[in-house]
């Protein structure tokens, strides 16, 4: 009897975070197989590019909402790394990946994008902010 107990513990501790809510108090349902793996970068990063001296875009830190597509129902918020990555399980659907500017009304900023996520696959993207820099 004591051994069905644990196992009914285990199962229900596995549930509970399986539907863990994502900050809206609505259950956030996610697929190990499938989400997003972005690339955040920002640029130009010099005033005038040339040929003879490249000047690549750079990865970005940024604070990313990810909403549903349909509706607009949040779902998440995201941040990229330093190195401007990140990786988001999601289950499938078409959302709304809305970046947010560091500072509201001056460069960089990026425009939203919506991106379809099918099951058993990761969608790789590039977020770029413009830097404004002409």
């Amino acid at each position: 009897m004591r051994r069905a107990w644990r196992c009914i513990l285990v199962l229900v501790g596995s549930l509970t975070l399986a539907a863990a809510p994502d900050g809206t108090g609505q259950p956030h349902r996610t697929s190990a197989e499938s989400g997003i793996v972005g690339l955040v970068q920002t640029g130009p990063n010099c005033p005038a590019v040339q040929s003879e001296r490249p000047c690549p875009d750079r990865p970005f830190a940024a604070r990313i909402t990810v909403t549903h597509a349909a509706d607009g129902r949040h779902v998440l918020t995201v941040h990229s790394g330093q190195d401007g990555k990140f990786r988001v399980q999601l289950a499938p659907a078409t959302y709304r990946l809305v970046p947010h500017p560091p500072h509201p009304g001056a460069p960089p900023y990026a425009e939203p994008q919506t991106v379809t996520v099918e099951g058993g696959k990761y969608v790789s993207i590039i977020i770029k902010y413009d830097s404004g820099i002409r």
